[in-house]
């Protein structure tokens, strides 16, 4: 993401892994070098730039420091761009905020010689309009303590590059096994700004 919010997807080949874990951290400010660019024909894009970056040998990563740089890292979804997915790329994964206000128990899958674990939950908006959402394998994990025995308190989650999934004619989001990340009752600015707009003291 530069300056002016604009975002690319990038991508660190399994040979660069190691070293480049060790030059970048989440949530950090950095000046990089150096890529090529290739057509961003992923199958599930992260964003909806028309090009990626791909780090190579020559690839260089110099971290800086800015406190005026609007480190907005959310592309949200309003709940009715997804109640009409044909206004939208459906292979863009995308960002929604919502405080759960019903969920069912867990269940489980085969998928191949693998057990599946996901629960199905209600999120809600600060307009009060609802969106089905499917949590599948950590993100259930990640969960379960805040809903066992949380009937009166508030749970408000984050969920990062999820997907849109259809069911007859209903649509839905859920996360992706290996790009989704959750946010559960966190302090980041976007949590507080939607906490203090749908609870009233």
């Amino acid at each position: 993401m530069d300056e002016k919010g604009n975002r690319i997807h990038a991508s660190i080949g399994r040979s660069f892994i190691q070293r480049f874990k060790q030059e970048i951290k989440e949530m950090g400010l950095y000046i990089m070098k150096n890529f090529v660019v290739c057509p961003n024909n992923m199958k599930l894009k992260t964003k909806d730039h028309k090009f990626k970056l791909m780090f190579t040998h020559k690839t260089t990563v110099d971290e800086i420091h800015d406190p005026h740089f609007n480190m907005s890292i959310f592309k949200f979804r309003t709940y009715e761009q997804l109640s009409n997915p044909q206004e939208f790329d459906n292979t863009e994964l995308f960002d929604v905020i919502g405080e759960i206000v019903s969920y069912e128990d867990v269940q489980s899958i085969k998928q191949d010689d693998n057990i599946r674990m996901y629960m199905n939950i209600e999120i809600q908006d600060y307009a009060s309009n609802n969106l089905s959402a499917t949590l599948w394998g950590d993100f259930v994990e990640q969960i379960k303590p805040y809903l066992n025995g949380s009937n009166d308190k508030h749970v408000v989650v984050v969920m990062q590059l999820v997907r849109v999934h259809r069911y007859r004619e209903q649509y839905s989001v859920r996360n992706t096994w290996h790009t989704s990340k959750l946010w559960i009752n966190s302090n980041l600015p976007q949590v507080v700004d939607f906490s203090s707009s749908i609870w009233k003291y």
